[in-house]
């Protein structure tokens, strides 16, 4: 009788832990690594690592149930002494395990980090391309003016003092040409922000352009992109205003906003070089389906005047002036944050910090680090679980929201919350 009442609560045991085991949510993957990335938005995917839930271990080994602590005749007939061993033992056991879940934690936040800068690394450096694009690569050396299907005056889709964008063909495929004298060859190439819209390939063509295009141009450089859009920095905000809703625009425009200030900040790293300052007139973006976001293009400089008081002063004045541009884009009370930010820098960690950065609740280091580590491994498995390992290909906003996390640590984004 004895016996019978211990099989009796073991099988109950069983059925205990079988509920229990089908209740959990199934997170992990194959090999038993846990990445805790099932949400999408920023506050639910910490949420989601910081539930016990969603807490997990590499191990094989689980933490004791309630009901399977002791013996079963424990479990039959309780006294005061075992109930208290049981506890003390329950604690020992769950010290080890978390003991054992912060150094697996560790491991694979560390695995995760090295993942995502390889594969920002891969994306930005083999962007994937059409199949004419590749031939075109293959014959780069036979290019010039004659190559391409551009003689009307309708073909021009801007023009500023220093550079015109062109819609042409090349073997039946659309294209779009950029074109500028060579002695702006350095803008175009040299000074290029690393983070502009990537060319497919340039070539020179000493030649005079075709005479309808009306192209006051001689000895040029040309660039060749996949067939897109084009805007002008003062276009830009009316176009965003006219063809999304207000948030998206907002989105869109500070992100604008972000390139050109970044821009700045890389022309700042190039003073062994000559300083050199963007012309607003001559700022071009570029997207190449309506879904995307737009991205730099062209942007002349000129050399500044020697002095670094001057060269300061210029700094200042061009992110007064881009603001300004890009305002109609943003709400009054954005402009007058931005406008009142004193320093380059400092404004664009507060800009990266309001488009990619964690909720405004998540104010302690050990919660922002906690973010920190979900948001890149919910991206990485984005990324894996759409595109693979291989020619993966991002959108503007994800690829420069995937650098910010690449960069991004506890210390500055502490101090951009303060700004």
């Amino acid at each position: 009788m004895h016996y019978g009442c211990v099989s009796i609560q073991h099988s109950q045991q069983q059925q205990q832990q079988q509920q229990q085991q089908q209740q959990q949510p199934e997170a992990a993957d194959e090999d038993g690594y846990i990445i805790p990335v099932r949400m999408r938005s920023l506050s639910q995917s910490f949420s989601a690592a910081t539930s016990p839930i969603y807490r997990h271990s590499m191990s094989s080994f689980n933490p004791p149930s309630a009901g399977s602590a002791g013996s079963p005749q424990a479990g039959a007939i309780r006294n005061a002494g075992s109930e208290s061993n049981n506890n003390k033992w329950s604690n020992n056991r769950s010290g080890d395990l978390r003991m054992k879940m912060e150094d697996h934690y560790g491991t694979v936040i560390s695995a995760n980090y090295q993942a995502l800068s390889q594969l920002l690394d891969q994306a930005t450096s083999k962007r994937p391309l059409a199949a004419h694009l590749h031939e075109m690569r293959r014959v780069e050396a036979q290019l010039s003016w004659n190559s391409f299907e551009a003689t009307s005056s309708d073909a021009v889709l801007l023009r500023t003092r220093r550079a015109a964008l062109l819609s042409s063909r090349w073997r039946c495929h659309d294209v779009l040409l950029l074109v500028y004298p060579m002695t702006h060859h350095v803008d175009s190439v040299e000074n290029k922000a690393p983070f502009a819209q990537p060319s497919v390939i340039h070539f020179h063509d000493p030649t005079t352009p075709p005479t309808p295009l009306n192209l006051p141009f001689r000895n040029c450089g040309a660039e060749v992109f996949p067939c897109g859009q084009v805007s002008s920095l003062d276009e830009l905000a009316p176009l965003l205003s006219r063809q999304y809703d207000r948030t998206e625009t907002i989105q869109r425009g500070l992100v604008a906003l972000l390139q050109l200030l970044r821009a700045l900040s890389w022309l700042r790293l190039k003073r062994h070089e000559g300083r050199r300052h963007p012309e607003l007139d001559e700022i071009v973006f570029y997207r190449e389906n309506d879904g995307d976001v737009h991205r730099l293009i062209w942007m002349a400089t000129t050399k500044s005047a020697p002095g670094a008081s001057g060269a300061s002063g210029m700094d200042e004045h061009f992110c007064m002036s881009v603001v300004e541009r890009l305002a109609p884009s943003l709400t009054p009370q954005l402009v007058d944050k931005l406008t009142s930010i004193n320093g380059l820098e400092r404004m664009i960690g507060y800009i990266e910090l309001t488009l990619f950065g964690p909720p405004e609740e998540l104010n302690h280091p050990e919660m922002i680090q906690r973010w920190l580590d979900v948001e890149r491994a919910s991206v990485l498995n984005e990324l894996i679980r759409t595109q693979g390992l291989w020619r993966i290909k991002l959108t503007v906003m994800e690829e420069f929201r995937l650098a910010y996390l690449v960069v991004a640590n506890v210390p500055n984004l502490i101090e951009a919350s303060r700004i």
